[in-house]
């Protein structure tokens, strides 16, 4: 007899980032509601608060991952044994080994992409996953960009949900000259072609300063890039801050450069704060970002339209507010209780 109240979640690492932010959130939700909820991951550090009823089964250690044959046989045995009714795997190769570990078993499997796949991912995982997805009972994508790329038995199981967000202030009514970025500092983020296009922003508003906040493998690249730049005093990179909406909620302009995504939590909480926001055209923000309603989207590595876009903003600061309330407005839609409800109403089925 299945027991319909398990449900499993999968994932590979749970971290500070925004995939386990999510997990954590759904995890703690089902919990509340009754439900046993076991996580099977890779690694499990740095974890987000999270219920002391909810079991972590960590897999790998912190030198290396548990091979992924063994993860798939433990995973298809944990199934067989426990019965669980739901299955929830986040991120592509997670995913993967998930489907292949429960097929012919009686279990609901839900997976998510979480990442711009075309992009993101490997040629060949790329093509397995538009393979093996239509084999999930539901597949939860973050943009209608990423859910295009598969194919229409897939697309006819899927639905698009966005992140939970929850903000612990808004933005304040009187700000400063600053403009903030947050992400990991890595190529992917693309915070280089910010600081260039700030550099050229300076030189007609020296009253402005930039904030990146993260930490990642290229800190120390982009603080050479910015000592070359001589930015030094108007251009900073504190690192990871525990209070990043109090942080960020005295600033003019929210900056989202990467080159691409899955979908942004700092990019929803900004808009939910009531910051003023520019984004590249990456997967997810092109589905949140009405261009010129509720913020400015530019192209992809297109360091002369950020340089206008922030331009535009600063020199327009009503029409900017104004974006910023309509950003707010909007992100109602985010709110970590709607959200939660529509993961409900895919799961527990």
């Amino acid at each position: 007899m299945s027991n319909d109240k398990e449900l499993v979640l999968l994932v590979h690492t749970m971290n500070r980032g925004g995939a386990s932010k999510v997990l954590t959130l759904i995890a703690n939700y089902f919990e509340a509601k009754g439900w046993k909820v076991t996580f099977i991951v890779q690694h499990a550090i740095n974890l987000y608060d999270m219920s002391p009823n909810i079991k972590i089964i960590q897999l790998g250690n912190n030198k290396k991952d548990y091979p992924k044959l063994k993860f798939i046989n433990y995973v298809r045995d944990y199934v067989k044994k426990n019965k669980p009714c739901t299955l929830l795997s986040f991120t592509n190769m997670v995913n993967m080994m998930t489907i292949i570990a429960t097929r012919g078993l009686d279990c609901r499997v839900v997976i998510s992409e979480r990442n711009d796949i075309a992009v993101a991912a490997e040629k060949w995982k790329f093509v397995a996953a538009k393979m093996l997805y239509k084999y999930a009972d539901a597949v939860v994508f973050q943009s209608k960009k990423v859910q295009s790329y598969f194919s229409d038995r897939t697309q006819k199981k899927s639905e698009i949900i966005v992140n939970p967000i929850e903000i612990k202030c808004s933005a304040l009514e009187v700000r400063d000259k600053r403009i903030v970025s947050s992400g990991r500092l890595t190529a992917q983020k693309n915070q280089s072609m910010l600081i260039n296009a700030f550099s050229k922003l300076y030189k007609i508003h020296p009253e402005y300063s930039l904030t990146i906040y993260g930490e990642g493998d290229l800190r120390k690249s982009l603080e050479m890039q910015v000592k070359e730049l001589g930015l030094e005093k108007v251009v900073s990179l504190p690192g990871n801050v525990l209070n990043i909406h109090e942080e960020i909620s005295n600033a003019e302009v929210f900056v989202l450069p990467s080159n691409y995504e899955g979908l942004s939590n700092a990019l929803l909480e900004a808009m939910m704060m009531g910051l003023t926001c520019v984004s590249t055209k990456c997967a997810g923000s092109t589905d949140v970002i009405r261009n010129g309603k509720n913020g400015l989207l530019v192209d992809v590595n297109n360091e002369s339209q950020m340089y206008d876009a922030l331009k535009y903003l600063i020199e327009n600061r009503e029409v900017a507010s104004k974006m910023g309330m309509q950003a707010a407005d909007d992100a109602k839609a985010f709110k970590k209780d709607v959200i939660l409800r529509q993961w409900e109403n895919i799961l527990d089925r």
